[in-house]
């Protein structure tokens, strides 16, 4: 599969499902971003990402390179104030990534054990009101 993007009709929500490697990621990332960015226009904001890894395997070195790879190019969804990119499925080394990631880089990105929690909960946010996630300041 690699990964595959899917835009949610008449909601702004993207799903990511991925099964692919931190170096696949490192060397394709720009083009995820820009079919992101190109199936999503004129969606408007707030934009929320899931990323699916249920299918991955995700080690503490990957989280640590990936740090080191937003230090160097910062990702433009991750950093974007109106898009929130949350991370799901079920290894608890993506907690430790959403830790990480809080600590190192000061940035939300929420934890999902499943995609239909990620769903549930991002629903519920958007039916609560139409603000922008969480600041990113």
């Amino acid at each position: 599969m690699l990964f595959s993007l899917i835009k949610l009709p008449d909601e702004p929500i993207v799903i990511i499902k991925s099964d692919v490697d931190l170096d696949y990621y490192l060397q394709h990332g720009p083009t995820i971003r820009q079919r992101v960015l190109r199936i999503t226009e004129g969606t408007g904001f707030p934009l929320y990402i899931l990323v699916d890894l249920s299918l991955t395997d995700v080690s503490f070195v990957d989280i640590l390179m990936w740090l080191d790879a937003q230090a160097d190019k910062p990702s433009e969804l991750v950093y974007h104030p109106d898009i929130c990119v949350c991370l799901v499925g079920p290894q608890p080394m993506l907690g430790v990534a959403a830790r990480k990631i809080k600590e190192r880089l000061n940035l939300e990105l929420p934890w999902y054990p499943n995609l239909d929690a990620g769903l549930a909960d991002v629903r519920a946010t958007l039916s609560q009101d139409n603000d922008p996630p969480a600041d990113r300041e």
